[in-house]
């Protein structure tokens, strides 16, 4: 993990966002569960990392299923558990409040959400930006975000040119000035390996593999023209998201690969991210 961290803060990554699961599924907190799944070993192991201060950390809440949280209750036991999290200084926020992403906006009622405002005032902190991934259109989330946007997800298996992809993450580049935006940009798709009976019984759907890290690019400069564009529907902290540092299974990652030990499109964050601190200070 050690080696991710400086990886990651020598190429222009600022913060890694962490999947989190529930336990257990549809049931109540099981914090003994949750502490010695496997999915959560990466963050267990940030933050025991020695270099954690070169690049922060926030959750992205995998409430799909699985491990779905439900109802109000389970949310304010969920947001108790999280306060440790949001209480470490290298903790990500956004308008000086902890960043909370949640993948599925349909699994939270606005009665949940106000239940986890409720408990950071308790513990202290003066509120949370939750965003939520897809339409947030729950009262109670403060941002919205995608997780990814992958046109094609299971309409059978066809090779699709990137363009295709970077032009769907554009449509919905959108916000408010009450509930700003983060943009959301998709290194790669392609998950045919968790398809079918071989891999984890996805459905068949569309891939991209003719990305090339000039497309990814302009992508990256597309989000970050947007948001000088758009400077009410976004941040303050102009923060974009990135699927993903190792989707590896999903075509999606920054890491280095056998085929890609130099980590070509994460060179691309470093380059792009070297000339925007450039040209704002």
């Amino acid at each position: 993990m050690e080696r991710q961290i400086d990886l990651a803060a020598d190429n222009g990554v600022d913060f890694f966002l962490f999947c989190w699961y529930w336990r257990d599924n549809k049931g109540p907190l099981n914090p003994e569960a949750i502490q010695n799944l496997p999915h959560h070993t990466s963050l267990n192991l940030y933050l025991k990392a020695k270099n954690k201060h070169r690049v922060k950390f926030g959750l992205l809440v995998a409430n799909h299923s699985g491990s779905e949280i439900i109802g109000a209750e389970n949310w304010e036991k969920a947001t108790e558990y999280w306060m440790t999290y949001f209480r470490d200084n290298q903790y990500v926020k956004v308008g000086g409040k902890p960043l909370i992403v949640l993948f599925n906006v349909k699994g939270i009622e606005e009665e949940g959400l106000a239940s986890m405002q409720a408990v950071a005032g308790r513990g202290g902190l003066n509120g949370l930006s939750i965003a939520g991934c897809g339409s947030a259109s729950t009262p109670g989330f403060t941002h919205r975000t995608h997780y990814n946007i992958i046109p094609g997800y299971s309409a059978g298996s066809e090779a699709h040119p990137y363009s295709e992809l970077v032009e769907a993450h554009k449509k919905n580049w959108a916000g408010t000035p009450a509930q700003p935006y983060i943009p959301e940009v998709t290194v790669g798709w392609d998950k045919r390996p968790w398809e079918g009976a071989n891999g984890l019984t996805q459905p068949e759907g569309w891939y991209f593999p003719d990305r090339t890290t000039a497309q990814f690019e302009g992508f990256l400069e597309d989000a970050l023209d947007w948001m000088d564009r758009h400077p009410d529907q976004t941040t303050q902290e102009r923060m974009m998201l990135l699927y993903a540092w190792n989707e590896l299974g999903e075509g999606g990652y920054l890491v280095p690969t056998r085929d890609d030990p130099d980590a070509s499109y994460l060179r691309v964050v470093r380059d792009v991210m070297t000339r925007q601190h450039k040209k704002t200070n």
